[in-house]
C-alpha cells in the first residue's frame, strides 16, 4: 500500500512538472501572439454577418404562424449571412487561438440588441443598457494581453 501510495504521488510529481512545462509554452505562445490587423477584420465581419442573420430571421418570423410562412427570403438571407458568418468565424479560428476569438461572440450580442432596439422598437432598460455596457467591458478585458 506504501509503496502505491509512492507511485502515485511521484506519477502526480511528474504530471505537476509537465503541466508546469505546459503552462510555460502557452504563456510565451500568447506572449509572442498578436493579433493581425486582417485577422480582425475576418472576426468582425463574421459578427457583423451573424448579427445582421440574427436582424434578417427576426424580419422573416414577424407576424409568421405556419411553418410554411417562415419559408421566406428573409429567412433564407438570414441563413446565407449565417453560412458566411461560419465560414468566416472558421478561418479566424484557424489563425487565433481559441481564447482570443471566442470573446468577440459578444459583440453579436451587442448589436443584435442594438438592432432590436432601434430597428424593431424594442423596449430597453437602463438595467439592460448597463449589462450590454458590461459585456463590452468584458470583451475589452478579455482581448487585451
Amino acid at each position: 500500500m506504501r509503496h502505491h501510495e509512492g507511485v502515485t504521488g511521484f506519477r502526480c510529481d511528474r504530471y505537476r512538472a509537465s503541466e508546469a512545462q505546459d503552462h510555460a509554452s502557452r504563456v510565451a505562445y500568447f506572449e509572442e501572439f498578436e493579433l493581425s490587423a486582417h485577422t480582425l477584420g475576418v472576426l468582425l465581419c463574421s459578427v457583423v454577418a451573424a448579427a445582421c442573420g440574427q436582424i434578417l430571421f427576426k424580419m422573416g418570423a414577424t407576424g409568421r404562424t405556419s411553418f410554411v410562412d417562415f419559408l421566406n427570403a428573409w429567412n433564407f438571407s438570414g441563413g446565407v449571412a449565417y453560412l458566411l458568418s461560419t465560414v468566416l468565424w472558421i478561418y479566424a479560428l484557424s489563425k487565433t487561438p481559441l481564447t482570443v476569438v471566442y470573446p468577440f461572440t459578444a459583440l453579436t450580442f451587442v448589436l443584435a440588441y442594438a438592432a432590436g432596439a432601434f430597428l424593431f422598437d424594442e423596449a430597453v432598460s437602463l438595467a439592460s443598457i448597463s449589462g450590454v455596457l458590461l459585456i463590452l467591458l468584458g470583451l475589452f478585458l478579455t482581448t487585451r494581453y
